[in-house]
Parts: C-alpha cells; structure tokens; sequence
C-alpha cells in the first residue's frame, strides 16, 4: 500500500493540477537567446519556439492548436521558418532539450518497475 502511495504522490508531483505553465517570452522576436519569463494565461497550455530565416527567435505562451504551421506563418507573418511547442516548463528556450518528455516517461517507468517488482517477491 505504501508504495502505491509513493507512486501517486510521484505521478501528482510530476503532473501537478492547476500550476500555471511558464515560458520563455520574445514575443517581438530577438537574435539573442530569450531569459524573460512569463506566467502563461488560463488557456495557454504551450510554450513557442520559432526561428525564422533571418535568425529572429520568437518564444512565447500558446494555446497548443494554435501551434499549427500555417497558423503561426500567419500570426507572424513569417514564410519559412522551423517550430516547435512544448508543455512543460521553461522548455522553449534555444536550447532546451526536446528529450524533457522522454525523461519524464523513463522516470515514471522506472517507478513503476521498481514498485511491482516489490509486489511480485
């Protein structure tokens, strides 16, 4: 029972309900790597990332349907450019690793393993 306990409590850690997501913010774009942070508003549940030809970084929050190609060539009237939305935070910086949601995965894998493998002996 403990350590089903235990395993709620990590997963509730990990998702925690409620919590404002935030990130990075060059809403008018930057050449330099973004540090200014913003508190997303209700219904911003994604970070931006978008770099244009010229070098001009955009990092903001977003509704994640707006993190749509054709969407954003609108929004910042931007032809050709590379994107990427992420949900955790301060996960749209320039270098952040795109890995983030992978080690989120193998950590809860890994406490699950661990849990049963005390159920099983």
């Amino acid at each position: 029972m403990g350590k089903v306990l235990l395993l709620v409590g990590v997963c509730s850690a990990m998702f925690a309900v409620g919590v404002s997501l935030k990130c990075y913010s060059c809403p008018d774009g930057s050449t330099q790597e973004c540090l200014a942070v913003q508190q997303c508003s209700a219904g911003e549940d994604s970070c931006l990332n978008l770099n244009n030809k010229a070098g001009t970084i955009y990092s903001q929050c977003i509704e994640y349907r707006d993190c749509d190609f054709n969407k954003l060539a609108t929004m910042f009237r931007e032809p050709a450019f590379n994107m990427y939305c992420c949900q955790n935070d301060l996960c749209n910086s320039a270098h952040s690793a795109q890995s983030m949601p992978l080690i989120g995965l193998l950590t809860v894998v890994a406490v699950l393993w661990f849990s049963f493998q005390g159920l099983i002996y």
